[in-house]
């Protein structure tokens, strides 16, 4: 995980315990004559209200209302590093509340930064993209980043080729959504056999996409093997799992053919339709789809242990 991800990470460690930490009003701080980065002034929620539901949604939809979006310092320098720090803590508080307060926020947050320095206003669209799109981020958030793009493709403020980029990552984001049916595509196997995902019968389909000289997924594949709930479907036939590399690369395909587990379908898309058309949102390989007898999405760009989870709800539901 690399180093902004990290601060991410402790930031929303550092968020469960934010209703006892009140900071101050944001200011700088001398020490010995040095000038210290600026605290954050996070919101206090009013003597009203008085459960953790009300205080949660006061604070998500407040958390802004201490920052001067037209002080540009706070994009340079130790200040930047506390911003980036606030956000990530922000994010954690928005997986406190429900979908409306979520998207009533980002719309709040947005349209205040764009009322202040057009760096700032960048920035935050800078920081959005970075943690609720971005493959790596542990805070990544597909619906908030939708709501967030829906919110900046409003605004005269960003330019046509950000717009357009918006627009582009939000239609691919807009695909292959849970409840819906999966984009079909072709295939071919290590065997040569030719066939299409929607062709394939079993309750459930596991769509892994992957690169053969890819070390993470690699570690993803090995934690699917391991998995007792994976064994038990797929022996049973319940479930079966169509690994792709969505590359013309047959030679690396092949090279790295014989380390995929027998009882898992290895095949390639030789045409390349699957990048080309962007069939599926494939930020980062691997990339996991559960799917569902009728070729539904489950779960979309899960992680391992995400499918893991449902794979063993499903085989626990069935005892």
């Amino acid at each position: 995980m690399n180093k902004a991800f990290r601060l991410a990470a402790t930031g929303l460690l550092a968020f469960l315990a934010f209703a006892a930490c009140n900071q101050p009003a944001a200011q700088r701080k001398e020490v010995g004559g040095d000038t210290q980065a600026r605290s954050f002034a996070k919101p206090v929620p009013p003597a009203v209200c008085t459960d953790e539901a009300a205080r949660q949604e006061y604070t998500a939809l407040h958390w802004w209302d201490g920052f001067d979006f037209g002080d540009s310092a706070w994009i340079t320098g130790t200040d930047s590093v506390v911003l980036e720090q606030a956000f990530a803590d922000y994010l954690g508080v928005l997986q406190t509340v429900g979908t409306a307060t979520q998207e009533e926020s980002v719309k709040i947050l947005l349209q205040t930064a764009e009322r202040g320095t057009a760096p700032v206003f960048g920035h935050f669209m800078h920081l959005a993209e970075h943690y609720l799109y971005e493959a790596g981020s542990p805070l990544r958030n597909d619906a908030l980043y939708l709501a967030a793009a829906g919110c900046l493709l409003a605004s005269p403020a960003v330019d046509e080729t950000t717009k357009s980029r918006l627009e582009s990552q939000a239609g691919m984001l807009r695909k292959n959504q849970p409840g819906m049916e999966a984009a079909d595509f072709s295939y071919t196997t290590i065997g040569g056999i030719r066939s299409c995902l929607h062709s394939l019968k079993a309750e459930y389909t596991l769509l892994f996409f992957y690169d053969p000289d890819c070390n993470v997924c690699t570690g993803v594949r090995t934690r699917l093997v391991a998995s007792p709930a994976v064994q038990r479907l797929t022996a049973n036939g319940r479930l079966k799992i169509l690994a792709v590399y969505p590359d013309a690369d047959t030679e690396s395909w092949l090279h790295h053919a014989a380390e995929m587990p027998e009882d898992w379908i290895t095949a390639i898309d030789v045409s390349g339709h699957i990048t080309i058309e962007g069939l599926y949102d494939l930020r980062g390989l691997p990339s996991l789809y559960l799917l569902d007898g009728r070729k539904r999405v489950v779960l979309k760009d899960a992680s391992a242990q995400k499918v893991v989870n449902e794979l063993e709800r499903i085989t626990n539901y069935n005892k």
